[in-house]
């Protein structure tokens, strides 16, 4: 056993084949008991959820659900949090085919992929015919996502071992299991998919920005466009990515690498704009924007959670009609509705900061209250990456020299949207949308490390021990421990759907 270990911890050395398949059978266990252990906190939840809700119009509305609803109270789990909202689309897509419009408030490809769970009935046009069919698709809903956040870290898992290897890419992966997508699959939403294709397309775009090759481009244009069909902020990625790259252009000492920057560039736009095609020219038919998003365009210069519920009301994510009443394809009267420009002209500057301060302050206190352990790890893993740059100087400095203009990219692009969807937050924003991007820092630390100790050892009496693998056993170990403390009482008694 004791040489087993020593060959088995040696620097350059692969586990034997039977060690492999041992890991690979925990590994499928650990994703049968994920499973099992997600679906059955959906179902919980939901159980526990419409019991307090019938109990409420028990009490509070004298058993009147019409009553309930009129006053703005959802009836069941699945009124919550838009589930049901992404539950009719999916039913509608599955009915009419995946061509049939969607409103410009919530990106289609979640809803594309949830039709193909939904049921092969036509339904009838009632509401009383529309609540029966979202209950009895619920439990499937649930269950298709959770089989989705399966196939999620199975394809990430390939994409950041190239980075990793497989000891801390095995690591990476189990954290974003535990820590938090065990945690929102049970719910009908599209936060597992974007935080897949964001943390995926980050990693692509730093790695097009390294190595501008036609070949990298190309599968980092079809990530971001797969990304904004989820989650239009991809749009932060490209831009940022665009000026990166055009930074690159003016500081290249020789043609062939400006040609290889500019063909990356066109390659990466390309790939990104032609496949949604058709959907950015029907935006642009309807609204004059083929980029068209209620979100971004209004939602979010709502001065209160009021001011953004009536412009709901007013059905811009469907057309311009309540708002362009000579037919003209403009707003009659643009500075009466909230938009960026008129907030900024309306507005101070010291306002402005505090509505900074406070959204950004709300959005990592909530945060850190409902995700905390992935948080810890992220702390952890940056004092590992210290730790590392402490024992290998040289290679720190040569890698913060050839990695640049990435540096420079994640820098820009973590502060943005931090600060973006901080000024989002005090619309009763809840914390999904800090966790699309909590994997990038926790992923890059990670890498950082591999990078830095991938040549690093130490001795133990007469054992050489790879750095590496010391650091990921160690790791493991830690987070085993935090796992089993922390994941069951948070299913047992939280709701992540916020």
């Amino acid at each position: 056993m004791a040489e087993f270990l020593r060959q088995l911890l040696a620097p350059g050395t692969k586990a034997p084949r039977w060690f492999t398949a041992v890991v690979v059978v925990c590994l499928v266990i650990t994703a049968w008991w994920y499973v099992t252990r997600a679906i059955q906190h959906g179902t919980d939840v939901s159980n526990a959820i419409d019991k307090q809700l019938a109990a409420e119009r028990a009490h509070r509305f004298d058993g009147d659900a019409d009553a309930q609803s009129e006053a703005g109270r959802p009836m069941r789990s699945f009124d919550m949090n838009d589930q049901r909202v992404y539950m009719n689309y999916a039913q509608n897509l599955r009915e009419h085919g995946i061509s049939q419009f969607t409103t410009r408030m919530r990106m289609p490809m979640y809803m594309w992929l949830l039709a193909f769970a939904a049921p092969d009935v036509k339904m009838e046009p009632t509401l009383e015919a529309q609540r029966q069919y979202v209950s009895d698709f619920f439990p499937k809903a649930r269950a298709f996502n959770v089989y989705l956040s399966l196939v999620c870290l199975v394809g990430m898992f390939f994409v950041v071992r190239g980075w990793l290897g497989n000891w801390l890419g095995v690591a990476f992966i189990l954290v974003a299991a535990f820590q938090l997508y065990i945690l929102k699959s049970p719910y009908v939403q599209p936060e597992i998919l974007l935080t897949t294709l964001i943390t995926i397309g980050t990693i692509l775009v730093v790695k097009t920005l390294h190595e501008p090759t036609w070949q990298n481009a190309l599968v980092t244009g079809l990530v971001l466009c797969a990304w904004h069909l989820t989650k239009a902020n991809a749009l932060v990625a490209l831009g940022l990515m665009g000026l990166v790259q055009g930074v690159q252009l003016l500081c290249a000492r020789d043609w062939p690498r400006r040609w290889a920057i500019v063909i990356a560039g066109l390659v990466t736009l390309g790939a990104y704009m032609l496949p949604m095609s058709k959907y950015l020219y029907t935006s642009y038919e309807l609204f004059g924007d083929p980029f068209h998003n209620v979100q971004s365009k209004y939602y979010m210069w709502a001065e209160d959670v009021h001011q953004k519920h009536e412009m709901q009301k007013m059905g811009l994510d469907r057309d311009l009609s309540t708002v362009d009443k000579d037919g003209d394809g403009k707003v009659d009267n643009p500075e009466a509705l909230p938009t960026a420009k008129n907030y900024w002209n309306q507005h101070s500057w010291e306002q402005i900061k505090k509505r900074f301060v406070k959204g950004v302050s709300m959005m990592f206190t909530n945060n850190y209250e409902e995700y905390t352990a992935i948080h810890w790890l992220q702390i952890l893993w940056a004092g590992i990456v210290v730790w590392a740059a402490s024992r290998r100087w040289n290679e720190a400095v040569f890698g913060v020299w050839s990695w640049g203009w990435s540096m420079l990219f994640l820098a820009a692009f973590l502060t943005v949207l931090v600060y973006l969807f901080g000024w989002f937050t005090p619309l009763k924003v809840g914390p999904r949308l800090l966790n699309s991007i909590s994997l990038i820092p926790l992923f890059f630390c990670m890498a950082a490390t591999a990078y830095l100790l991938r040549q690093d050892s130490f001795k133990v009496g007469s054992w050489t021990i790879s750095s590496s693998k010391a650091v990921t056993l160690v790791f493991l170990a830690f987070w085993l421990v935090l796992t089993v403390r922390q994941v069951p009482h948070d299913l047992e008694l939280g709701y992540f759907a916020g």
